[in-house]
């Protein structure tokens, strides 16, 4: 938490309105979920960490025992769980068709001599 914290010190700073975009995506059918929240630092002294059945640190809120965080070992990985805002906007993605390789490099004009092998 101290580094997240002196992350978001250090990015306020040079942005006092820092906002954080929350993608959300079902890539099975390309449906996503986009919204904004306040990027804020957090009191340590307001949650209590318990390990999980994965050997993951979880921050649970000390009044009203909110899971909040989920920290992956070897920090590779902080999670901050947040309620998806109702001001959320969905959409969904037409899946791409396949592209022809060939088809690509002759509209922007490949020539063999753009790449020289050493």
């Amino acid at each position: 938490m101290e580094i997240w914290n002196a992350r978001v010190e250090e990015a306020t700073n040079q942005c006092a309105n820092l906002r954080t975009v929350v993608l959300i995506r079902n890539m099975t059918d390309f449906r996503f979920k986009v919204f904004e929240t306040q990027t804020a630092q957090f009191d340590p002294a307001d949650y209590i960490w318990h390990s999980n059945a994965n050997d993951n640190f979880e921050g649970w809120t000390a009044q009203g025992g909110v899971h909040t965080f989920t920290w992956q070992p070897n920090g590779a990985q902080f999670t901050i769980i947040r309620p998806v805002s109702g001001s959320a906007r969905s959409f969904q993605v037409k899946k791409p068709g396949t592209l022809d390789p060939e088809q690509i490099l002759e509209s922007v004009g490949f020539a063999d001599d753009w790449v020289t092998y050493l």
